[in-house]
């Protein structure tokens, strides 16, 4: 146990460690212009950021006293809305500097949690760690109760909340529930509330704000009592009266406070118009004082809030907060726990009796800057049958203990990890899927989920022609296109790192992957694009994903001016996501054979599982099918199963 756990603070640390160095090499290496051509220089809404005065445009202070940071609360192409809780110097007013900064306070939450669980597993040998600690460290196996069904549902319809859950749901939610030391959105909204009604303590958490929100969404339109805790600048706009910062400020719990903040807002509006140095003092002693008060009483305030609400959703890193420190938990609820490093879980998890794990680890694994997995050549049946996918009963033979994890990478998430060592014993696959048509589904529930997907019956054959206001034509009538650009010059890809390391040094970190594009294919997707606009396909449900920076920003400038409301975006970004139509550039065409990162069968699944009714894919069958399997079975789906298609 203390070898698996120190592995993982030295691989936290590296990580670490890089991402601090590529900060550094990015804002001293690069122009504005390139950062921005590969998505690393654009503001999001939630980006932490570092604020300097024009004196220090070099580089920000080594000194953490002297550089502020904030949280960046809205952006657009002329002005950016900063959070910071200092005051702005008035020289740096005219013209300052604002620069991205790592997410310090997320890795030193990571590395907290990773040693507070090595102290108790050092402690006692090991005898003072939880029974879920147990479980999840391979020291004892998981149990379950399921003498009596009567008594673990509650809900009014056969036991059940909702009346809209298919067997597989309703499967999942039984056996979530039974467990007791350890099942997708409409699951999840279930258990909840199924643990909700038995006076259970419930800490909802995802490595993203974006999905703790759509879990929050589903729960606020149920009815159900919750609270989201994290900055208001990263919550979704249908949470925001649900999240801890509005419930302390509007509702009944914040009437304590009300008053010391009009005072407060008072001295403010005072002090500026005050101009004795004198009187200033005085308010400004005055404001700390109403400060302190503020913050004290907004601690009583949070605390009634917690103990009266007994659903509290917030990401993973946040739930180390100290908001959260003293609230021990019944059950711990992890979502998109495949996407999650299993750091980040332990800083949940060590709050809870019990853990239940919602993901798919066949889907994308969390994004590691620090290591790198050449998988290019590889057949992923190799790899599945490695993570317990296969046809034969092989999983059921071999469950891996803790020891053989003492040198895994951070690609290793907890919900993987407990696959492996449990396999079915401990989980539950949702089987029912209503987003794709059934040819869409196909190719993924053939290849990667032992041909166990469903098409429920809602979305089985539905096609974009079935929508008011689109016509029937050959584009909108057909769910599966393929464009292969096999026999076209026109239609090989370029890398943009000629451009960029121009008259610099090769020596970089994240510009190493040579983003590709291919403006052949662009073309195409551009083409693509109108038909279905033209055939009246709103543009709002259209989306173009690549998985390549490079092509997305071309793509984008392409399609701004006359399509603005089409979405384009990396593969990556639109995990979690869903569009009516989708059209993916898959940009790789060389005479070698060489896919890239393509070659993750996790990416590729994540690409063509998005759409609804209509999916297009572009590519080149010959690259793709040269040196890769599950790349040359794609292309074999394509054109067997779509409609194929040459420019």
């Amino acid at each position: 146990m203390e070898k698996f756990i120190q592995n993982q603070l030295e691989m936290i640390n590296k990580e670490f460690d890089y991402e601090l160095e590529e900060t550094k090499l990015l804002q001293k290496n690069y122009s504005p212009k390139h950062l921005q051509k590969f998505g690393l220089a654009l503001f999001k809404t939630g980006d932490i950021v570092g604020i300097q005065g024009k004196s220090d445009n070099e580089k920000l202070k080594e000194d953490k006293d002297e550089k502020l940071s904030g949280i960046v609360l809205r952006s657009n192409e002329y002005k950016i809305s900063i959070s910071t809780e200092n005051e702005i110097p008035s020289d740096w007013r005219d013209t300052c500097t604002i620069v991205k900064l790592a997410n310090e306070v997320a890795y030193k939450r990571m590395i907290q949690a990773l040693k507070k669980l090595l102290l108790k597993v050092e402690k006692n040998n090991g005898l003072s760690i939880e029974p879920l600690e147990r479980v999840l460290l391979g020291q004892s196996l998981p149990s379950f109760n399921f003498t009596d069904k009567s008594k673990i549902l509650v809900g009014d319809n056969d036991g059940f909340f909702s009346t809209n859950l298919n067997q597989s749901q309703m499967d999942a939610v039984k056996f979530a529930l039974s467990a007791e030391e350890t099942g997708k959105t409409h699951t999840i909204v279930e258990i909840i509330r199924q643990l909700s009604a038995k006076n259970l303590k419930v800490l909802v958490c995802g490595p993203s704000n974006i999905s703790v929100d759509n879990i929050a969404e589903k729960l606020i339109e149920d009815s159900v009592r919750c609270v989201r805790v994290g900055h208001p600048a990263r919550l979704l706009p249908s949470v925001l009266e649900h999240s801890l910062d509005y419930i302390c400020r509007y509702s009944d719990y914040g009437k304590i406070v009300a008053d010391i903040r009009n005072e407060l807002d008072e001295n403010l509006a005072k002090l500026k118009k005050t101009k004795l140095r004198s009187e200033k003092t005085k308010i400004y002693n005055e404001i700390k004082l109403l400060r302190k008060d503020l913050r004290q009483r907004e601690a009583k305030v949070i605390n009634n809030v917690f103990e009266s609400i007994p659903i509290i959703l917030t990401t993973l890193n946040s739930s180390a907060s100290r908001k959260l420190e003293k609230i021990e938990f019944d059950v711990v609820v992890i979502d998109e726990a495949g996407q999650a490093l299993e750091a980040e879980c332990w800083i949940a998890s060590l709050k809870g009796k019990k853990l239940i794990l919602a993901g798919d680890h066949l889907q994308l694994p969390p994004t590691i800057k620090s290591q790198i997995i050449d998988n290019e050549k590889q057949d992923y049946r190799k790899e599945l049958l490695k993570i317990g996918i296969s046809g034969s009963d092989e999983k059921q033979k071999k469950s891996k203990k803790i020891e053989d994890f003492c040198s895994s990478t951070l690609y290793m998430t907890l919900f993987e990890r407990m696959m492996l060592m449990y396999g079915s014993s401990i989980s539950k696959m949702l089987t029912t899927q209503y987003r794709m048509n059934e040819e869409i589904m196909e190719f993924s529930s053939k290849h990667l989920y032992e041909n166990k997907l469903i098409a429920h019956e809602s979305v089985k054959s539905h096609l974009l022609s079935e929508i008011e206001g689109i016509e029937s034509n050959d584009e909108t009538m057909v769910p599966l296109v393929f464009i292969d650009t096999v026999s076209g010059y026109d239609y090989m890809e370029s890398t943009e790192s000629a451009d960029l390391f121009e008259g610099k040094s090769k020596r970089s970190l994240i510009m190493d992957t040579n983003s590709k594009y291919n403006t052949g294919e662009a073309d195409l997707v551009i083409e693509h694009v109108k038909l279905l606009i033209e055939a009246g396909v709103p543009q709002s449900d259209i989306a173009v994903i690549s998985p390549y920076n490079a092509q997305v920003h071309s793509i984008r400038i392409s399609l701004a001016k006359e399509y603005p409301e089409v979405e384009v975006g990396s593969v990556d970004g639109f995990q979690g996501r869903e569009k009516e139509a989708i059209i993916i550039s898959l940009v790789r065409s060389n005479s070698s054979g060489e896919v890239g990162f393509l070659s993750d069968f996790r990416r590729i699944n994540v690409a063509i599982t998005r759409p609804r009714r209509h999916l297009c894919i572009i590519g080149n069958s010959e690259t793709l099918s040269m040196r890769n399997t599950f790349l040359k079975q794609l292309c074999s789906w394509g054109s067997n199963s779509g409609e194929l298609r040459f420019p």
